[in-house]
C-alpha cells in the first residue's frame, strides 16, 4: 500500500492522487466506486459504474460511432440493444478517466471506438481505439484495456492504460 495522505482535487476537479499512485472514482445515486494501482504497475487506471438501465435510442448516435453500432448494437436482439448502448458508454467514460490525467484534452465520445472480445461470468474485455492525436501524447505502444460487467443492478467498467 501507499501511506495514508488527503485525497485533493486539482483545477479541473479531478482527483489528485498521492505521488507514485494512479487512481479513478464514479458513482451514481446507488453506489462509488474507487479504484487505485501503484504507479509502477499500470500507467493508468478508470473505472465507471452506472445504473444497469438501457441507454435511451436517441443518445446512441451521440455516444456510439457508426461500426459500434453496426458491429455491437444492431445485430443483438432489441431488448438487448440499449443494454449493449450502455456498456460502450460506460466503457468509454471508464477510457477518459483512465488517460485524461496524462493527455489533459477532452475527448468526444465517438472518437473513441470500443471493440468487446470475449465474455463470461466475470464480463467482457473490451480494447479501446484512441483518436491519434491522443495516442501521440502517451508512450509509444500504449494501449487501453478493460472489462465491463453488470453487478447488482449497476454497468461497472475498468480500464487500464498498458505501456510496453
Amino acid at each position: 500500500g501507499a501511506p495514508p495522505a488527503p485525497l485533493l482535487r486539482d483545477d479541473a476537479r479531478a482527483p489528485r492522487w498521492p505521488a507514485g499512485v494512479v487512481g479513478s472514482i464514479s458513482h451514481c445515486d446507488t453506489l462509488c466506486v474507487v479504484a487505485v494501482a501503484r504507479a509502477s504497475e499500470v500507467a493508468g487506471i478508470g473505472v465507471d459504474v452506472e445504473p444497469d438501465v438501457p441507454l435511451e435510442e436517441p443518445l446512441w448516435s451521440k455516444i456510439c460511432t457508426p461500426g459500434e453500432l453496426d458491429a455491437l448494437v444492431r445485430p443483438a436482439p432489441p431488448a438487448q440493444r440499449g443494454h449493449l448502448a450502455r456498456w460502450i458508454f460506460s466503457t468509454k467514460e471508464a477510457t477518459y478517466k483512465c488517460i485524461h490525467p496524462r493527455i489533459r484534452l477532452f475527448l468526444g465520445f465517438r472518437e473513441v471506438e470500443i471493440r468487446l472480445g470475449a465474455g463470461g461470468p466475470a464480463g467482457y474485455c473490451f480494447a479501446a481505439s484512441l483518436p491519434n492525436h491522443a495516442l501521440q501524447m502517451l508512450p509509444p505502444g500504449a494501449r487501453v484495456e478493460g472489462v465491463v460487467a453488470n453487478r447488482g443492478g449497476h454497468t461497472v467498467s475498468g480500464a487500464t492504460l498498458v505501456v510496453p
